[in-house]
Order: structure tokens, then C-alpha cells, then sequence
């Protein structure tokens, strides 16, 4: 309800930018929207006030996560507009909020609690939209497709006894995606974006030199095994 620009009745709004995605209730009847809700929220078909509650919401989402918070929100969208394209979609948008997150990513880290909040809202990691005024979007609710990489570090001077101690890493990836081999020489590292990699590189001090792997493939939801 806009309690001071429509005195307590729903003019600019249909509801309240804090209503959860899909959970009705009094004040959020029908529940929050989410992307797929784009050219439906008015009578009148695609509006912007109306299509735009969509975002605003999203918006009051990424404020409200206990974990990234009103000041860091504003941030990341801010600097999110100067990164996006002109006249961008919701998508455009959300791709320039992450890449705000990346480019100040040694203060915020916040990838994850980003996607998750987008992606409750429809603008998952394939959603689909033709253009910036394309009113039927496709919604999607997936988080972005990760695997894992593992395997053993062995010293082939040594009968291949286990390394420990070991940095597995993946160069220059914002994420810092990286594990230390245990006594057995182990590694895993969990959470790998979907894609082939040029580079894994295994590093220790008092050895002569690294050992890379290149053109390392990994596949949604799988283990990937990379032994050095």
C-alpha cells in the first residue's frame, strides 16, 4: 500500500517491495513477483511502474541479505549502473551487479548470497530475455552449474609417496579457488564454475619448479580428477 503517495491505497504499487518471492500473505496477496510475472502485473499489460516492482523487490532482496546488507547493496547496484550497458534488462543488470561484485571482490566476496538472491526471483543463471523490452522473459531458479576438482599430489623421486602441504590452484580466478594436499597428499576444491580451464597449477616451496595441468574440462555436478 503507497501510505503516503496514494493515502493508504494501491495506486503506484500492488504491493509492498518486501514481499518474499511466491509467499503470500495479507500484505504480499499472491506473493512477491518474480521474473516470469513481467508483462502481468497490470491490467493493461506491460507497464513499467508495474514491471518494475519486479526489480524493486529483487532490489529490497540483495538490501535485506543478512550477509551483503543495505550499505553493501547500495554499492554493488550503484557501481552495477555504471558497468551495464545503455538501456539494459534485468539480466543486463544483474550480470553488471556481479561484475561490480567481482571488480570491489577484495572487500565484498558476495558472489554466492548475488546469485541466490536473483535466482529466487526468477533471474536465475539461464534465464532468458530476447531485449530490454521483451515482456516475456524466461524465468529460470537455477544457481549457476559448479563442480568440483580432486585428486593426489604424489613425488615420483620419492616411489610416488603422497606430497602434503601442496597448493592446488586455479591461476587467477577472482574466486580464489585453491586447496592444500593433506597428509595423503588430497585435494579438493569444491564450488568450480562449469568450463574448461586453461591452467591448474600445483605449487610448493623447496621444489624446483611447478607442475601445471592445462585444458582442464569440469562438468556440472561431477568430480573432475586431476592428479599431479
Amino acid at each position: 500500500i503507497d501510505r503516503y503517495a496514494g493515502n493508504e491505497q494501491h495506486t503506484i504499487r500492488s504491493m509492498g517491495l518486501d514481499c518474499p518471492a511466491n509467499v503470500a500473505s495479507a500484505n504480499c496477496p499472491g506473493g512477491g513477483y518474480t521474473y516470469g510475472d513481467m508483462g502481468t502485473i497490470c491490467s493493461c499489460g506491460a507497464q513499467v511502474h508495474s514491471d518494475g516492482e519486479i526489480w524493486g523487490q529483487t532490489l529490497w532482496d540483495l538490501r535485506a541479505d543478512a550477509d551483503i546488507g543495505a550499505t553493501t547493496a547500495r554499492l554493488l547496484v550503484t557501481e552495477g549502473m555504471r558497468l551495464s550497458p545503455p538501456n539494459p534488462s534485468f539480466l543486463d543488470m544483474r550480470n553488471a551487479i556481479l561484475q561490480a561484485e567481482t571488480a570491489l571482490g577484495a572487500t565484498v566476496g558476495l558472489e554466492d548470497d548475488i546469485w541466490a538472491v536473483f535466482a529466487a526471483r526468477g533471474m536465475g543463471y539461464f534465464a532468458a530475455t530476447a531485449s530490454a523490452s521483451d515482456t516475456t522473459p524466461t524465468e529460470n531458479f537455477d544457481l549457476p552449474p559448479v563442480g568440483s576438482l580432486r585428486g593426489v599430489v604424489t613425488d615420483p623421486v620419492n616411489s610416488n609417496a603422497p606430497v602434503a602441504g601442496v597448493r592446488v590452484a586455479i591461476p587467477g580466478n577472482p574466486a580464489g579457488l585453491s586447496d592444500v594436499t593433506d597428509a595423503l597428499g588430497q585435494y579438493s576444491i569444491s564450488g568450480v564454475p562449469v568450463g574448461t580451464y586453461p591452467l591448474v597449477r600445483a605449487t610448493k616451496s623447496l621444489y624446483d619448479a611447478e607442475k601445471d595441468e592445462t585444458g582442464v574440462t569440469v562438468l556440472s555436478g561431477q568430480d573432475t580428477v586431476v592428479n599431479f
